[in-house]
């Protein structure tokens, strides 16, 4: 019976084939013959498995299953489309394109055998392995069946004999790699030959590849080996430049793709965070305190620091992002909420974790510590630049342009971009970059990960938005290459391609239900005539600032704070810092109830021992430690101390204490003979000389500015109070062991 009646007869194994090869393989005492039929082929090649008789079994249980579930028809297709045919390539359709440049159809009848003899050894007989002699043969073998079969006439046999086999050598098209490998990925096995025309713009594709190139041995001096960008049409959202890595290769691990690797993009989701601040009611004229302080985070106790090290005082939300500042950012998302913003990132499709909710991610949301695809983040900054509505990125011409989601209101997009695209806004941290002085407005935001293994920065225009990643895929560290000197140039010259010599893009347009107040400097409120420097910022119409300025409410050279910065005022003062700020109704900052004693929270004085109290040089979290029984896992609350207002106007004669945090456990170094001493700190709102401490129900001191005071650990366990004249006030508990 013909082999190929075999097939379409068999239930999926032949087990008169089996029988033979397994009395063969006995009488020669190894493996010497198969017997898999072609559907066990296919199941083979989507099961791999290892040569055992086990494995066997369970290749013919599978092939029961697919005859079961497949008609003959539609096993042959899937197993032509799946069989091995040499170099590296896959199914009869791309084989037929790579050896002959052809389609299916047009193949002649020695070509038809070449590809038919081909799965047989595919190694052995490689087309462009000389000699032929193995390949021609078994070419010849099945010229000769198709005869047999009805299938090829004597002359046809007669002239198909004759001819040599003849490939072209093949030639992969290198153009956008990355790209044309995603889109077939995406691509159903059964859509079948097409012409797909992409969005790419080639010539900008090409000079975008070379800025990668031209950059590369300056990226490889600072730890750098690999870099990836992309292009995108603001209008319609079409992708117009799309490269994955340096070059398409094995080496350096290139045959990645860095648009769509998942990686920890660091400051890059700031934006994201003020822009929900601003639709929840606050300006970016709002003043947030850029001070180091405690967080009880779920995962322990949070002393997060800014990449510079310095603390800034008083800063307005346009300053705090302008300028990347960490502190004022989890100031920001403790005042919000974290939940509120895991959930904007999800809407934004940069969160797609199924298993991690926010409390996993916690108050580290706001700088950056989940991992996200660069190209998620190219489609969320275009949402910025297009007025707050979210719409998926466009790879093919034939895509429909999606009408899109509004996730943020058009003033709020617009603020958000006008601090982004302020070079006074970043002048604090990034002024001296000359790579990011742009000679017209573009809105970026730079990101850096953990021990530099990460550099972002992403920016827009009206027209385009551009995104471009610096790192390792390995995940390795670079040496100290930040966002703006690692990311920086190339992206400022995928700018100059896009506009070239002297064209520049239009201005942002501000959308009509914003407009322009002049404010204090300093301050963020409506000026008095005492305000030194006044600037212009953007308000919504309906929620404009009421509040006169309270830094400058006489004719004094300093700015004046409330008591909420004492803290940070006397730690300056005592480090010998100028400083143009002074204590509201203190001018001379009263320091005689400062700690006399070293800083606890300071490197060069560990003199006690915390689990929750991170090195300052380590701004992550740490494990909690349990809550002992007997104590609250919340605080208690004599008198609830207010937040930041909208206005920059705390409530008067309010506590809170901000170290040590409710449920903090001391560990007591009983190596050590010298006293283990923490520092009793809070915060208050308000124009307040005195707080009263009381520990364990007894006095323990009185304190003014900064509202500091030291404690020798003793082994217990503690409730503090802080109380303030009027009977407002705090309390905590924690435990010394």
């Amino acid at each position: 019976m013909p082999r190929i009646n075999v097939f379409y007869y068999h239930p999926g194994f032949d087990p008169i084939a089996i029988l033979r090869a397994a009395w063969s393989n006995l009488r020669e005492g190894r493996v010497v013959s198969g017997a898999s039929t072609l559907t066990q082929q296919l199941v083979r090649s989507a099961y791999p498995r290892p040569r055992t008789y086990l494995g066997k079994v369970c290749e013919i249980i599978r092939a029961i299953k697919a005859e079961w579930l497949l008609s003959k028809e539609q096993i042959l297709e899937q197993y032509l489309n799946r069989i091995p045919m040499g170099n590296n390539l896959v199914g009869v359709r791309l084989a037929a394109q790579c050896y002959f440049g052809k389609s299916l159809v047009q193949l002649e009848d020695q070509e038809i055998a070449m590809l038919a003899a081909l799965p047989k050894a595919p190694g052995r007989l490689n087309p462009y392995r000389q000699p032929q002699d193995r390949l021609l043969a078994r070419r010849n073998w099945v010229l000769q069946r198709m005869n047999e079969m009805g299938d090829l006439s004597s002359l046809n046999l007669a002239q198909a004999l004759e001819k040599p086999v003849a490939v072209r050598p093949i030639r992969f098209d290198t153009k956008a790699p990355h790209l044309v490998h995603a889109i077939s990925k995406k691509r159903p096995e059964s859509a079948g030959e097409q012409k797909i025309r992409t969005t790419l713009a080639m010539a900008l594709q090409e000079k975008v590849e070379s800025v990668l190139r031209s950059h590369q041995m300056d990226l490889m001096s600072h730890g750098a080996t690999q870099a990836a960008a992309m292009v995108v049409s603001n209008r319609n959202m079409a992708v117009l430049a799309y490269v994955g890595s340096i070059e398409y290769s094995e080496k350096t691990l290139a045959n990645n793709n860095g648009l769509t690797a998942l990686r920890s993009p660091g400051s890059a989701l700031k934006p994201f965070l003020y822009a929900m601040a601003l639709d929840a009611g606050y300006s970016a004229a709002t003043l947030l305190e850029d001070t180091r302080r405690h967080y009880r985070a779920p995962q322990g106790e949070y002393y997060p620091r800014n990449f510079d090290q310095r603390e800034y005082g008083p800063i307005t939300i346009r300053q705090a992002l302008g300028n990347s500042l960490n502190l004022s950012a989890i100031r920001m998302i403790d005042l919000t909420g974290v939940k509120p913003f895991y959930s904007l990132l999800k809407s934004i499709h940069l969160l797609d974790h199924t298993d991690k909710g926010p409390e996993f991610f916690g108050l580290g949301l706001a700088i950056g510590n989940p991992e996200v695809t660069l190209e998620n983040l190219v489609a969320a900054y275009a949402m910025l630049a297009s007025g707050g509505k979210w719409r998926p990125l466009r790879f093919l011409r034939e895509e429909p342009v999606d009408p899109g989601i509004e996730i943020l209101q058009p003033e709020t997009s617009f603020i958000i971009t006008d601090i982004l695209s302020d070079p006074g806004a970043r002048s604090l941290t990034f002024g001296g970059i000359a790579d990011l002085n742009f000679p017209y407005r573009i809105a970026f935001k730079t990101g850096t990960s953990t021990h530099y293994r990460d550099c972002w920065i992403i920016g827009y225009t009206p027209d385009y938005t551009v995104g471009v990643w610096a790192g390792n895929f390995d995940g390795s560290p670079m040496e100290e290459l930040g966002g703006a000197l690692g990311a920086g140039p190339l992206f400022s010259e995928i700018f100059q391609a896009i506009y070239p010599k002297k064209s520049q893009p239009e201005p942002f347009e501000p959308p009509s239900g914003v407009c322009q107040i002049a404010v204090c400097s300093h301050s963020g409120m409506l000026p008095t005539p005492y305000c030194p420097l006044q600037r212009k910022e953007w308000f919504p119409v309906e929620s404009t600032p009421l509040r006169s300025c309270t830094f400058h409410t006489r004719d004094t050279l300093y700015h004046e704070l409330n008591p909420t910065y004492a803290g940070w005022l006397y730690d300056r003062i005592a480090r010998g810092q100028t400083t143009p700020y002074r204590l509201q109704g203190n001018p001379g900052l009263l320091l005689a109830n400062e700690m006399e004693g070293p800083d606890p929270s300071s490197p060069a004085h560990p003199e006690v021992t915390s689990p929750n109290l991170p090195a300052p040089s380590s701004p992550a979290p740490i494990p909690a430690p349990s809550t002992p029984s007997g104590i609250s896992s919340s605080p208690i609350r004599i008198g609830e101390a207010s937040g930041i207002s909208n206005s920059g106007s705390p409530s008067p004669g309010t506590v809170r204490i901000l170290y040590p945090l409710e449920g903090d456990c001391f560990l007591l170094d009983h190596r050590r003979s010298e006293p283990q001493v923490i520092r009793l700190e809070a915060r208050v709102d308000g124009s307040l000389e005195t707080v009263t401490w009381f520990l364990d129900g007894m006095e323990y001191a009185q304190t003014g500015p900064p509202y500091r005071t030291p404690f020798e650990l003793v082994r217990g366990e503690h409730i503090l109070m802080a109380v303030v004249p009027g009977g407002s006030g705090d309390q905590i508990r924690f435990r010394v062991e």
